[in-house]
């Protein structure tokens, strides 16, 4: 029904680009490396923030995990796999009155407004644009193998946080309802970094891969309003002019970067490998160069072997 759905990075050119194509204006991805309140400023205004953790069973229920949405708060319940990404976008989107969603997203917030989570959730693998804009990352695969996913497998999840009548809210769509962290005072980015730091401490000691992205408005928007100010003023400010211009650049550049980056992870490179590998068999290296590998792999799995027991020789000795 709601067709098959790809996984999907935790890269701020990955967000910033589903985020434009589901018609969101004015909004871009920004991954946070200082984890401090006076960091996350420097991205102001802070719209919501996108965290990816390794999903672990202690994740399966939260205090303060409210039966039913605030009133007018969008909550999705996840019904899709693999849909996690996309949801704590629109989790986040269709929470932030001040940001210009476009019509598509309208009329779907419009349409779901008197749906239950698990409706929003349902409502998001039918419709077939959102799906489109996720699934344009799908990876090119030669063979498309079905399995069961075992307690091995490492299994990331993304959630949201956003501000909403003055609460932090935690929207996770694996879990019942949105979770209230309570008031935030003047500066909600100080609560959610209280409550980021407290749920990295819980899974410190048996996992450290973590991301953080924020949702922020556009800077080269911002760039753009403040260097028409500066120009309007007079007199003008050549050195402020200057550093504007020297920004907006930076800005196109990382938008040009990010798309490019993008390309090459849509681009199908399956038919190259396969002509590369033709054209190896036929000049006759292609075996020479697996016999080669072979043996690689062999020196390395001797080597390792050769290590550790090394290393538990060392250990019996202490």
């Amino acid at each position: 029904m709601s067709g098959q759905w790809c996984l999907i990075e935790s890269d701020p050119g990955v967000l910033t680009e589903v985020i434009s194509k589901l018609g969101v204006e004015g909004v871009q991805a920004e991954e946070v490396l200082d984890l401090s309140p006076e960091g996350l400023q420097e991205y102001a205004p802070v719209y919501g923030l996108i965290f990816l953790f390794k999903w672990q069973k202690s994740s399966s229920g939260r205090a303060n995990c409210m039966s039913q949405p605030p009133e007018g708060m969008f909550f999705a319940k996840q019904t899709v796999t693999n849909a996690c990404a996309t949801q704590a976008l629109l989790n986040i989107l269709l929470n932030v009155e001040e940001v210009n969603i476009g019509d598509e997203l309208s009329q779907f917030k419009e349409f779901t407004a008197c749906f239950q989570p698990e409706d929003c959730g349902d409502a998001i693998g039918m419709s077939d644009t959102i799906r489109s804009v996720h699934n344009s990352f799908a990876r090119q695969e030669t063979f498309a193998m079905q399995r069961e996913a075992t307690e091995d497998d490492d299994a990331f999840h993304f959630v949201g946080f956003v501000p909403y009548k003055g609460n932090v809210y935690e929207l996770d769509g694996l879990q019942n309802g949105p979770v209230n962290h309570g008031a935030h005072g003047d500066n909600w980015i100080e609560k959610a970094v209280e409550v980021l730091r407290k749920r990295i401490e819980e899974y410190s000691s048996t996992e450290i891969r973590f991301n953080l992205c924020a949702l922020i408005r556009s800077r080269k928007d911002i760039y753009v309003e403040k260097l028409a100010e500066v120009q309007a003023a007079d007199p003008v400010d050549a050195a402020k002019v200057a550093e504007l211009e020297d920004k907006i650049k930076d800005e196109e550049a990382k938008a040009k970067r990010f798309s490019d980056e993008n390309s090459r992870r849509k681009h199908n490179y399956i038919p190259l490998f396969l002509e590369l590998l033709r054209s190896m068999a036929k000049s006759g290296k292609l075996q020479p160069a697996v016999d080669q590998a072979k043996e690689k792999y062999k020196e390395h799995v001797a080597a390792a072997v050769k290590e550790r027991q090394k290393k538990l020789a060392s250990q019996s000795m202490a």
